[in-house]
Parts: structure tokens; C-alpha cells; sequence
């Protein structure tokens, strides 16, 4: 998080008001403690709370310690003091559990020896670089690495100083040093040095993801300090390819699916599910987004109008500066998950939002056929974006001949392509989220887009009115074809977001297909996005009225009261997920008889520790045995 995570500032963490426990933050970044839980503050009605909780607390405390610093040494310089501050605190590692070893920075600051002991080394990181094998500035697998690195004493002189470099768990497997350490020798307070260390990364590395390492300063006097990281990303290409047992998807940085471009080119897989027989088969010939706001605003990646030149997309999204596409092959929420930032690239007609693209896929046998794609759209303008609308376009290719049927489903209200007569091989998309009103067209390709020396092209005028139009072609038989899935309209405010999903999903048979539609739904309806209401099996709700009342206060300074009601006898769960939709704290589970409740949540998760501040979901569950119905409220939690 930043800008705690900036060398540059004293980071601080939380511990228990009168024990050294770690309850708020920890980690590489975070430089030390101070009490953040069951502090004394003014109120509103001019009163004391006596139970404030969180790191708003503990920050002005070191601010505080700082201020006695800064009146003790007048003449130090704002690192001298942070360094002082940060070198005297006592650790707290004995006091908690052994996997935060490292992770809790030096420990909790001690005023009294921050301005009565003579300063100690304050030896930190200030700028490096890094040059692989080739110099192309991409590290991959195989290459070795030369690591340069500036170091800086803010604090005390330092004598038989040596620097390393050392690499975090997660990412030691992946790496060996050939130089990882550097005796420096002598190193005044003021004074800089530089040293260079080399590694290689293993051939078994990942691809897309990021190298952790950490300084270690050691010196005269059993001196030991790990004050900095450094991050390097590796195996970074132009996608990053999904895998369950039966699908191989790819995506990308410029906000296709399947291939940067069209299928064959190497920059991608494509969309490969498994059929009927066995096989693995690729039907995707191009797939990619659109958002628009009108004829005029259209932003996309796929295929434009009979002006370009045969074979080019649109090219309207690229991937945000200091980015890179991250795929987790263990996500929190599902077996992997895939994470891109993307902009508009400069035109006439942007719609003026940046695309934070997740994706998932889940490796059970209900989950396999499908990938999740979740856009998180955020208006980067100074004015409200409205009638904003998010389309997935896709041209299938599922027959060998080119002659596909697509057909709607009104159910699901969502459109699917699969062979005629045969059908051993359907695929589809589907829109996940609530918000909005569907669009959906099945387009003729030889008759509307194709792309060729006698004109015709997917023009802007056609992205607009089939990403917005509702459904506007249901069926199309016996021909090469297409589909757009479009979501909206949507209003954002200035520097507000939108979120729509979709599903992209393969079966074998209608059955299956509409099956692993549906389960997909449910994963991201109970896991992904614990958030969405959902009402299974029965539109009709439990017998007579049901859910969460309120949530009080909100925002509330760590606890809060949920009132729920229940007008007929049924087993119910009340539980609080993350903004990443990870259980939290189930708070009260059981049956219940018909009635009104009041429970509270303390702000602690199911292990007993305090959460952090931020923005929570409480959902509500009940069942009868025959129907679930789900309602959810957000809470906002401060320290």
C-alpha cells in the first residue's frame, strides 16, 4: 500500500494496546509498531472513546515520538530522525507467531531510547538497476541478471559494513546468486556506495509474475537490518494463458481474448475447450472488447471499418504504464487468477476510462469449461460518464465448414454457437452481473463484417448500436458468424467505477453447456462477487418477507450492529467477505425461527484477530430446504 510502501516514509503497523500482538498490517514494507487498539479519542457530542481501534491511531503516535525526537536533535534532517526512530524500536518477533518472523519490521518504537542512544547505521536503499543476458530490459527464464545497487547512510557511521541482497520465500526457489553480498567496509552518515550483485533466474520460474528480494545490512556490533525491497518482474510477455483440464484460454495486454490478434498468430493460444470426443479444439478466430458511449466514443481491439487495411484491428487499449499482465496460479478465490490494467490509447473518440481486467478459472469438474472475465471500468475524466456500455465480441469458427447456428437462450439471457445437428462442441458468453440491460446480436460475417478489397468492415456505427441496442438478432443458421455481448448503460462519476463481468463458456451438449453456465454463475455469485443477490431455484423468496434490515453504524469504528428478519422458520448464515470476496467471519450460522434479530460483528475474523479498515460485504442466506434467497449490504469499517 502506498505511500507507506515508499522507502521514503516511516510505514507503521498496529499492535495491541498493552502487548506486543501483532492486530494491524505486516509485511517487508512495514517499518514499525505502535499500539492501534483500544485508544482513547475524542468523539462526537465532545466525549471520550476509549475503544478506538486501527493505524489512524498508532500513526500520530509515532508522529508524536518523532515530534520528541526532532525537539531532542533539532539540527536532524527528517531521514535522521525516521532512521532513529525506525533503529531504536525493540522487536516484537518473539510475541507473535513464527511465519511473521521478518515480516514485522524492527518492532515497536521505544521513545525513550529513540532520544537518549547514539544513532546507528541507517544504511537504505536509494535507486537501482538491473540488466538480463540480452539487454532488452524482459527478464525471462535462464537469463542472469546484474543487479546494481545505491545504498545511502542516513544515520550513524557504519564499520565493517556488507550489503546483500537476499529473495523472499516466495520467489527463493526461482533464483540463484552467483554475487550476493558486498563488503563495503567503512560508510560515514552522509556518505553513498554502490554494489553490484548477480543471479540467475531458474528456468522453472513462472511466467508473469514478480522476483521479491530484500536488502540485508550488516555491520560492527552485531548490526543486522532488512530494510528495503526490490521488485522485478520476469517472464512478463504479451499473455498470460489460463489452464484447467479441459480449457486453455489466453489473455492479453491489449484487452483480447484468445490471441493479440487473429487465430495463429503466436501471441496467444486462442480458446481451446475440450469436445465431445475428447479432442481439443480451438473455434476462437477473434475475440476482444468494446466499451462505447456512443458512435462517436468507441474504444476496442478487435476488427474496424473497410478503411484499414485487410487484417489489422483496432488497437485502443494498451497496457498502463508500470504495469505488466500478473497471472496467480494458486488465486485466493479460484484455482488461478489473471490481472491487467489497461488504457485508452490517444484518439479522437475515447470514452475515457481505464480497465482493470480479473479473470478466473477454477480447475473442479463443474468449473473447468469456462473462464470468468471481471471489468472494473473507472472514469479517469473531470466529467460524469454517461451511457457507458461494455460488449465482448467473439467469431467463432466452431464447424470445420464455417457454417455454425447460433441460438438464444432466453433463461440465461444469453446467446450461444455450436455446429449443426452435431452438436458436440457449444460455446458462449454470458453476462454475470446484475447491473444494466443485456444486448446481444448474432452477426453474419460474410454479409456485415467481413473485411475485404470490395469494402465492408465492422464499423463504429455497428459496435455502438449492437453493444447497446438490446437484442437485436436472436438466430442465424448455417452460416460463418459472430457474436457481441453487451452490458449497460452505465453512469460513472469522476473517478468512480463500474464493474460487469462475463462468462465465456464451452459444453459438449446443451446440457452441459447450460450446466457449466449455471455453475459458473454460482462461482461467481457465492465466491467472486459474494456481494450479487442470487435466488435459486424459485424466484419467489421464502414466504413472505426476508434479509438484512440494516447495517449500523455505517461507517462504524469497528463494530456494528446487523439487524435481519425473518418471517418464516429456515436455516440462515450471516457472514462478512472482503473486497475480494474471501470469507471474512461467519457470525452467526443455524436455524431460526420466524422473527426480527440483532447480532453484532466485533471486527474480528474467524481466527479471532482484528480486520483491517476498509470496505466489507455482510451477506445474509436462508433456505427452507427447497430455496436460498441471498441479500447483501456493504460496511464501511474505520480505525
Amino acid at each position: 500500500f502506498y505511500p507507506a510502501g515508499y522507502n521514503e516514509t516511516l510505514s507503521v503497523g498496529g499492535t495491541e494496546k498493552d502487548l506486543d500482538t501483532n492486530v494491524f498490517n505486516y509485511g517487508r514494507s512495514v517499518n514499525v509498531y505502535l499500539a492501534g487498539e483500544g485508544i482513547s479519542v475524542t468523539s462526537v457530542g465532545n466525549w471520550y472513546d476509549p475503544n478506538a481501534d486501527g493505524t489512524s491511531f498508532s500513526a500520530p503516535l509515532a508522529a508524536g515520538i518523532a515530534a520528541l525526537v526532532k525537539t531532542e536533535y533539532p539540527d536532524w534532517t527528517a531521514e535522521q530522525v525516521r532512521e532513529q526512530m525506525r533503529l531504536t524500536a525493540d522487536s516484537i518477533d518473539d510475541s507473535n507467531p513464527s511465519h511473521l518472523n521478518g515480516k514485522l519490521g524492527r518492532g515497536r518504537v521505544n521513545a525513550h531510547r529513540a532520544v537518549t542512544e547514539d544513532p546507528l547505521p541507517g544504511v537504505r536503499l536509494v535507486d537501482f538497476s538491473w540488466i538480463d543476458d540480452d539487454g532488452n530490459g524482459a527478464l525471462i527464464g535462464g537469463e542472469t541478471v546484474t543487479l546494481t545497487v545505491e545504498f545511502t547512510n542516513f544515520h550513524g557511521d557504519a564499520e565493517d559494513l556488507t550489503v546483500a541482497i537476499e529473495a523472499e520465500s516466495a520467489s527463493e526457489d526461482h533464483v540463484e546468486f552467483t554475487t550476493e553480498s558486498v563488503d563495503v567496509g567503512s560508510l560515514e552518515n552522509g556518505e553513498s556506495t554502490t554494489a553490484t550483485f548477480e543471479f540467475m533466474l531458474k528456468d522453472s520460474a513462472p511466467d508473469n509474475a514478480t522476483l521479491l528480494l530484500f536488502t540485508r545490512i550488516t555491520a560492527e556490533g552485531d548490526f543486522d537490518d532488512s530494510p528495503d525491497i526490490i521488485r522485478i518482474p520476469y517472464n512478463n510477455t504479451d499473455t498470460a494463458t489460463h489452464h484447467t483440464d479441459a480449457l486453455q484460454v489466453s489473455i492479453t495486454n491489449e484487452g483480447n481474448i484468445g490471441y493479440i490478434a487473429y487465430q495463429g498468430d503466436p501471441g496467444g493460444v486462442g480458446f481451446k475447450p475440450t469436445d465431445a470426443d475428447g479432442e481439443t479444439r480451438d473455434p476462437l478466430f477473434e475475440g476482444g472488447l468494446i466499451i462505447a458511449r456512443s458512435a462517436d466514443e468507441v474504444s476496442d481491439c478487435v476488427r474496424g471499418d473497410e478503411d484499414q487495411p485487410v487484417g489489422e484491428q483496432n488497437d485502443e487499449f494498451g497496457l498502463k504504464e508500470d504495469t505488466y499482465i500478473d497471472l496467480i496460479k494458486e488465486g485466493a478465490l479460484t484455482s488461478q487468477k489473471g490481472r491487467v490494467t489497461l488504457v485508452e490509447t490517444p484518439s479522437s473518440g475515447t470514452v475515457g476510462v481505464e480497465i482493470l481486467q480479473e479473470s478466473y478459472v477454477e480447475n473442479t469438474e463443474e468449473h473447468e469449461d469456462g473462464i470468468i472475465l471481471r471489468y472494473t471500468l473507472t472514469n479517469v475524466t473531470e466529467s460524469t460518464l454517461e451511457d457507458v456500455h461494455v460488449g465482448l465480441f467473439f467469431d467463432w469458427d466452431v464447424a470445420e465448414n464455417f457454417s455454425d447456428e447460433a441460438h438464444w437462450d432466453d433463461e440465461r439471457q444469453m446467446g450461444y454457437v455450436g455446429e449443426p445437428l452435431i452438436r458436440n462442441l457449444i460455446v458462449g458468453t454470458k453476462v454475470l452481473t446484475d447491473e444494466g440491460e443485456i444486448s446481444y446480436r448474432a452477426i453474419n460475417n460474410p454479409d456485415e463484417i467481413y473485411r475485404n478489397e470490395d469494402g465492408g468492415g465492422f464499423t463504429d456505427d455497428e459496435k455502438w448500436e449492437w453493444t447497446s441496442g438490446g437484442v437485436t438478432r436472436e438466430e442465424l443458421d448455417g452460416v460463418d458468424l459472430s457474436t457481441l455481448t453487451g452490458v449497460g448503460p452505465f453512469e460513472i462519476d469522476p473517478g468512480a467505477s463500474a464493474t460487469v463481468a462475463f462468462a465465456v463458456v464451452a459444453g459438449t451438449s446443451n446440457d452441459d453447456f447450460f450446466a457449466n453456465v449455471d455453475a459458473l454463475q454460482a462461482l461467481w455469485d457465492d465466491v467472486i462477487d459474494p456481494g450479487s443477490t442470487a435466488i435459486e431455484e424459485d424466484e419467489t423468496p421464502i414466504a413472505g418477507s426476508f434479509g438484512l434490515r440494516s447495517v449500523y453504524p455505517n461507517p462504524a469504528l469497528m463494530k456494528a450492529t446487523l439487524s435481519y428478519e425473518l418471517k418464516t422458520a429456515g436455516e440462515i448464515s450471516l457472514a462478512v467477505y472482503d473486497i475480494l470476496g474471501r470469507r471474512i467471519r461467519t457470525v452467526w450460522s443455524g436455524q431460526k425461527s420466524a422473527g426480527t434479530y440483532e447480532t453484532e460483528w466485533d471486527g474480528l475474523d474467524d481466527t479471532g484477530a482484528s480486520v483491517a479498515p476498509g470496505v466489507y460485504m455482510v451477506t445474509f442466506t436462508a433456505t427452507d430446504g427447497r430455496r436460498t434467497v441471498r441479500s447483501s449490504r456493504p460496511l464501511v469499517l474505520v480505525r
